[in-house]
């Protein structure tokens, strides 16, 4: 049987995944199968937390931010829409506002623990 190119299949796969809940149901059975040595590489749902490294330019200055993991799926947008946007030229989400109120914090929060992938951060630097 010929191994699957993560690269071809991963967008299409995860495109056709209707919600996050399910999105990341299918996440958890993946990553427990044996599909063959780094069947799982490089899909964007690898890396455990979001890497303030990496960023997406376009996010604010601040705490939150969401980096290149961001797979566009729109979860933070309806969460937290005070505070997110989407880049209609990269087909990402980034923060374009920080949240000062612990209420808005707490979308911002609840943005960050259901992104399926675990492209938002809370470790950005508050000053910069």
């Amino acid at each position: 049987m010929e191994q699957l190119s993560t690269s071809r299949y991963s967008s299409a796969l995860i495109a056709l995944i209707p919600t996050i809940g399910e999105r990341q149901e299918v996440f958890a059975a993946a990553s427990r199968l044996d599909l063959g040595a780094g069947f799982c590489d490089g899909l964007p749902f690898n890396n455990a937390m979001a890497d303030i490294k990496d960023k997406w330019a376009d996010n604010i200055a601040g705490k939150f931010y969401v980096d290149q993991q961001c797979i566009d799926c729109d979860l933070c947008r309806e969460t937290a829409p005070d505070f997110f946007k989407r880049s209609d030229d990269g087909g990402y989400s980034y923060v374009y506002k920080q949240p000062t109120e612990q209420a808005d914090i707490d979308k911002c929060m609840e943005a960050l623990e259901g992104c399926p992938v675990e492209a938002i951060g809370n470790d950005g630097d508050e000053g910069k």
